[in-house]
């Protein structure tokens, strides 16, 4: 068994495990918690691979990802997260520039 969480060709991704998160609530409440340095390493670091990761990602069929695969998958759905915080607003203090749905309320 392996004992690498992400698919070789992404290993060295594998410091930014802790944005591999499932649920859109834990990947907000991530980039909200965390630095705009880390924010920042974090996009640089995973967006420019975009196109590599997705042809990688689009031979396996999304409900049946390997462990690696899908964690992989779920960093690039992080850096959907942070993509407006690095591009557009580029601050830390426009982090809340619109509150996230509590959906609890209408439910």
């Amino acid at each position: 068994m392996s004992d690498h969480a992400l698919p070789a060709p992404f290993r060295d991704l594998e410091p930014f495990l802790d944005w591999s998160l499932e649920r859109e609530r834990q990947r907000t409440e991530k980039r909200e918690a965390s630095t705009m340095d880390e924010v920042r390493a974090f996009y640089e670091a995973v967006f420019p691979r975009m196109e590599e990761i997705v042809a990688h990602l689009d031979k396996f069929p999304i409900d049946a990802m390997k462990e690696p695969e899908h964690r992989l998958f779920l960093l690039t759905l992080s850096v959907v997260e942070v993509s407006n915080l690095v591009e557009r607003y580029k601050r830390r203090e426009a982090i809340r520039a619109v509150s996230p749905l509590d959906y609890s309320s209408v439910l």
